[in-house]
Protein backbone atom coordinates (compact mmCIF):
# COMPACT_ATOMS: atom_id res chain seq x y z
CA UNK A 1 0.00 0.00 0.00
CA UNK A 2 1.20 3.25 -1.13
CA UNK A 3 0.37 6.75 -0.45
CA UNK A 4 1.10 10.26 -2.29
CA UNK A 5 0.26 13.52 -3.49
CA UNK A 6 -0.70 13.19 -6.99
CA UNK A 7 -1.57 16.70 -7.04
CA UNK A 8 0.40 19.03 -4.02
CA UNK A 9 -0.97 22.32 -5.37
CA UNK A 10 -3.66 23.79 -4.11
CA UNK A 11 -4.79 27.10 -3.75
CA UNK A 12 -7.32 29.34 -1.96
CA UNK A 13 -7.92 31.65 -5.41
CA UNK A 14 -10.10 29.81 -7.75
CA UNK A 15 -10.66 26.67 -4.75
CA UNK A 16 -8.06 24.74 -6.89
CA UNK A 17 -7.92 21.44 -5.17
CA UNK A 18 -4.97 18.91 -4.29
CA UNK A 19 -5.31 15.55 -4.29
CA UNK A 20 -3.66 12.34 -2.73
CA UNK A 21 -3.83 9.18 -3.81
CA UNK A 22 -3.55 6.07 -2.14
CA UNK A 23 -2.80 2.35 -4.62
CA UNK A 24 -2.91 -0.93 -3.64
CA UNK A 25 -1.33 -3.65 -5.83
CA UNK A 26 -4.18 -5.96 -6.07
CA UNK A 27 -7.87 -5.34 -7.35
CA UNK A 28 -9.69 -7.79 -5.19
CA UNK A 29 -12.65 -7.11 -2.38
CA UNK A 30 -13.03 -3.88 -0.45
CA UNK A 31 -9.70 -2.29 1.62
CA UNK A 32 -10.27 0.14 4.33
CA UNK A 33 -6.98 2.11 4.65
CA UNK A 34 -5.93 4.15 7.73
CA UNK A 35 -3.79 7.08 7.45
CA UNK A 36 -3.17 10.02 9.88
CA UNK A 37 -3.64 13.86 9.43
CA UNK A 38 -0.73 16.76 9.88
CA UNK A 39 0.69 19.91 8.57
CA UNK A 40 -0.04 23.56 9.61
CA UNK A 41 -3.48 23.87 7.96
CA UNK A 42 -6.95 23.21 10.11
CA UNK A 43 -9.52 21.03 9.39
CA UNK A 44 -11.39 25.20 8.85
CA UNK A 45 -9.28 25.67 6.20
CA UNK A 46 -10.24 22.72 3.35
CA UNK A 47 -13.98 21.91 2.49
CA UNK A 48 -13.41 18.07 3.36
CA UNK A 49 -14.07 15.89 6.76
CA UNK A 50 -10.97 13.96 6.66
CA UNK A 51 -12.13 10.92 9.21
CA UNK A 52 -8.34 8.67 9.11
CA UNK A 53 -9.87 5.98 6.73
CA UNK A 54 -10.26 5.45 3.05
CA UNK A 55 -11.74 2.46 1.22
CA UNK A 56 -10.77 0.83 -1.62
CA UNK A 57 -13.40 -0.55 -3.62
CA UNK A 58 -13.45 -3.68 -4.92
CA UNK A 59 -12.03 -4.17 -8.06
CA UNK A 60 -10.50 -1.22 -7.90
CA UNK A 61 -6.92 -0.41 -7.38
CA UNK A 62 -6.81 3.28 -5.92
CA UNK A 63 -8.98 5.81 -4.11
CA UNK A 64 -8.52 9.59 -3.73
CA UNK A 65 -9.00 12.05 -0.99
CA UNK A 66 -9.17 15.98 -2.69
CA UNK A 67 -8.27 18.61 -0.80
CA UNK A 68 -10.47 21.78 -1.61
CA UNK A 69 -9.23 24.80 -0.12
CA UNK A 70 -11.64 27.57 1.78
CA UNK A 71 -11.27 30.86 0.23
CA UNK A 72 -11.08 32.85 3.38
CA UNK A 73 -9.98 36.54 4.02
CA UNK A 74 -7.52 35.57 6.42
CA UNK A 75 -3.63 36.36 5.93
CA UNK A 76 -2.43 33.22 6.68
CA UNK A 77 0.66 32.27 4.15
CA UNK A 78 1.09 28.69 2.68
CA UNK A 79 -0.51 26.39 4.98
CA UNK A 80 0.09 22.12 4.16
CA UNK A 81 -1.79 18.79 4.82
CA UNK A 82 -0.12 15.97 5.52
CA UNK A 83 -1.40 12.70 5.56
CA UNK A 84 0.33 9.59 6.48
CA UNK A 85 -0.33 6.09 6.17
CA UNK A 86 -0.52 4.09 9.55
CA UNK A 87 0.00 0.33 10.26
CA UNK A 88 -3.38 -2.52 9.88
CA UNK A 89 -2.93 -6.31 9.45
CA UNK A 90 -5.06 -5.83 5.99
CA UNK A 91 -2.01 -4.32 4.11
CA UNK A 92 1.48 -3.71 4.30
CA UNK A 93 2.64 -0.23 4.26
CA UNK A 94 5.24 0.23 0.85
CA UNK A 95 7.10 3.11 -0.07
CA UNK A 96 5.88 5.92 -0.36
CA UNK A 97 4.26 6.69 2.81
CA UNK A 98 3.11 10.29 3.39
CA UNK A 99 2.37 13.04 1.04
CA UNK A 100 1.83 16.71 1.39
CA UNK A 101 -0.85 18.79 -0.12
CA UNK A 102 0.14 22.58 -0.11
CA UNK A 103 -2.59 25.52 0.16
CA UNK A 104 -1.42 28.56 -1.22
CA UNK A 105 -2.52 31.87 0.17
CA UNK A 106 -4.29 34.38 -1.77
CA UNK A 107 -4.75 36.95 0.77
CA UNK A 108 -2.66 39.94 1.84
CA UNK A 109 -3.19 42.39 4.90
CA UNK A 110 -1.07 43.46 7.77
CA UNK A 111 0.87 40.01 9.10
CA UNK A 112 2.50 39.94 12.29
CA UNK A 113 6.48 39.82 11.18
CA UNK A 114 7.97 39.93 15.36
CA UNK A 115 6.10 39.69 18.36
CA UNK A 116 8.71 40.45 21.47
CA UNK A 117 8.82 37.23 23.47
CA UNK A 118 9.79 38.95 26.63
CA UNK A 119 7.87 36.21 28.66
CA UNK A 120 10.52 34.07 28.10
CA UNK A 121 12.67 36.72 31.13
CA UNK A 122 15.23 36.46 28.70
CA UNK A 123 15.91 39.30 26.44
CA UNK A 124 18.04 37.49 24.07
CA UNK A 125 15.40 35.28 23.29
CA UNK A 126 13.40 37.23 21.03
CA UNK A 127 17.14 38.42 19.63
CA UNK A 128 17.04 42.16 21.54
CA UNK A 129 20.62 43.25 21.79
CA UNK A 130 20.06 45.02 25.21
CA UNK A 131 22.71 48.00 27.03
CA UNK A 132 22.99 49.47 30.19
CA UNK A 133 20.03 49.07 32.72
CA UNK A 134 18.51 47.19 30.40
CA UNK A 135 16.58 43.71 31.13
CA UNK A 136 13.70 41.86 31.31
CA UNK A 137 11.27 42.60 34.31
CA UNK A 138 8.19 41.43 36.25
CA UNK A 139 7.80 45.45 36.95
CA UNK A 140 7.65 46.23 33.42
CA UNK A 141 4.85 43.81 32.25
CA UNK A 142 1.68 44.78 30.87
CA UNK A 143 0.17 41.75 30.10
CA UNK A 144 1.91 37.98 31.57
CA UNK A 145 4.54 38.37 33.82
CA UNK A 146 7.59 40.02 31.97
CA UNK A 147 7.77 43.26 30.20
CA UNK A 148 10.87 45.13 29.22
CA UNK A 149 12.34 47.34 31.81
CA UNK A 150 14.95 49.90 30.81
CA UNK A 151 16.16 52.47 33.78
CA UNK A 152 18.51 55.11 33.41
CA UNK A 153 20.66 55.07 30.39
CA UNK A 154 19.55 52.24 28.70
CA UNK A 155 18.67 50.67 25.31
CA UNK A 156 17.31 47.40 23.89
CA UNK A 157 17.43 46.51 19.82
CA UNK A 158 16.11 44.14 17.69
CA UNK A 159 17.05 43.62 13.74
CA UNK A 160 14.61 42.38 11.74
CA UNK A 161 14.04 41.68 7.47
CA UNK A 162 11.12 43.34 6.57
CA UNK A 163 12.04 41.98 2.99
CA UNK A 164 8.61 41.51 0.65
CA UNK A 165 6.58 43.76 3.63
CA UNK A 166 4.97 47.30 3.26
CA UNK A 167 3.77 49.17 5.49
CA UNK A 168 5.87 48.42 8.64
CA UNK A 169 3.68 49.39 11.71
CA UNK A 170 5.55 49.41 15.69
CA UNK A 171 3.05 48.82 18.04
CA UNK A 172 3.82 48.60 21.71
CA UNK A 173 2.55 49.61 25.47
CA UNK A 174 4.66 52.05 27.42
CA UNK A 175 4.67 53.45 30.55
CA UNK A 176 7.58 55.69 32.41
CA UNK A 177 8.15 56.63 36.17
CA UNK A 178 10.59 59.31 37.49
CA UNK A 179 11.54 60.76 34.06
CA UNK A 180 13.20 64.64 34.50
CA UNK A 181 12.60 67.32 32.17
CA UNK A 182 14.00 66.44 28.68
CA UNK A 183 14.48 62.86 30.03
CA UNK A 184 12.54 60.24 27.72
CA UNK A 185 11.61 56.96 26.34
CA UNK A 186 12.38 56.63 22.78
CA UNK A 187 11.27 54.60 19.89
CA UNK A 188 13.59 54.91 16.82
CA UNK A 189 14.18 52.77 13.92
CA UNK A 190 16.88 52.75 11.76
CA UNK A 191 16.95 51.46 7.89
CA UNK A 192 20.88 50.99 7.68
CA UNK A 193 21.40 48.38 10.05
CA UNK A 194 21.66 50.73 13.14
CA UNK A 195 23.88 53.16 11.47
CA UNK A 196 21.79 55.76 11.52
CA UNK A 197 18.82 56.27 13.74
CA UNK A 198 15.38 57.98 13.27
CA UNK A 199 12.51 58.81 16.03
CA UNK A 200 9.22 57.22 16.10
CA UNK A 201 7.86 58.71 19.14
CA UNK A 202 8.73 59.31 22.73
CA UNK A 203 7.04 60.00 25.70
CA UNK A 204 7.07 60.95 29.95
CA UNK A 205 3.72 59.51 30.12
CA UNK A 206 3.57 57.47 33.61
CA UNK A 207 0.27 55.46 32.74
CA UNK A 208 0.14 52.24 30.84
CA UNK A 209 -1.49 53.14 26.73
CA UNK A 210 -0.85 51.81 23.45
CA UNK A 211 1.44 53.46 21.01
CA UNK A 212 1.13 52.41 17.01
CA UNK A 213 3.69 54.15 15.04
CA UNK A 214 4.02 53.76 11.10
CA UNK A 215 7.60 54.02 9.93
CA UNK A 216 8.67 55.87 6.76
CA UNK A 217 8.85 53.83 3.31
CA UNK A 218 12.78 53.33 4.11
CA UNK A 219 11.11 50.63 6.56
CA UNK A 220 9.83 48.54 3.97
CA UNK A 221 11.67 45.70 2.40
CA UNK A 222 14.52 46.05 3.88
CA UNK A 223 16.85 43.41 4.82
CA UNK A 224 18.20 45.99 7.96
CA UNK A 225 15.60 47.22 9.14
CA UNK A 226 16.37 47.55 13.23
CA UNK A 227 13.82 49.21 15.78
CA UNK A 228 15.11 50.06 19.37
CA UNK A 229 13.67 51.38 22.57
CA UNK A 230 15.55 53.63 25.00
CA UNK A 231 16.18 55.61 28.02
CA UNK A 232 18.45 59.07 29.10
CA UNK A 233 16.98 59.19 32.26
CA UNK A 234 20.08 60.20 35.66
CA UNK A 235 19.44 57.28 37.28
CA UNK A 236 17.97 53.78 38.34
CA UNK A 237 15.18 54.80 39.83
CA UNK A 238 13.92 57.00 36.56
CA UNK A 239 12.73 54.05 34.27
CA UNK A 240 10.88 52.97 31.13
CA UNK A 241 8.48 50.10 30.74
CA UNK A 242 7.83 48.18 27.24
CA UNK A 243 5.68 45.22 26.69
CA UNK A 244 3.53 43.58 24.25
CA UNK A 245 5.75 44.65 21.00
CA UNK A 246 4.54 43.97 17.87
CA UNK A 247 6.25 44.51 14.14
CA UNK A 248 3.49 44.22 12.04
CA UNK A 249 3.77 44.58 7.49
CA UNK A 250 1.60 44.23 4.54
CA UNK A 251 2.90 41.53 2.37
CA UNK A 252 3.71 42.19 -1.25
Amino acid sequence: MTLSATDPNAAEEGQDTGTFTFTRDQTSGNLTVNYSVAGSAEAADYEETLTGSVTILDGQASANITITPVDDSEVEGDETVILTLTADPAYQIGSPSSGTVTIADNDTGPATLFSDDFESGNLTAGGWTAAGGASASTQAAYTGIYGAKLKAVASITKPLSTAGYTDIHVKFWRKTKGLDSGEYLYCEWSDDGGLHWYELGKTQATSWAQEDFTCPAGAANNPNFQVRFRTNASNAGEYGCVDDVEIVGTSQ
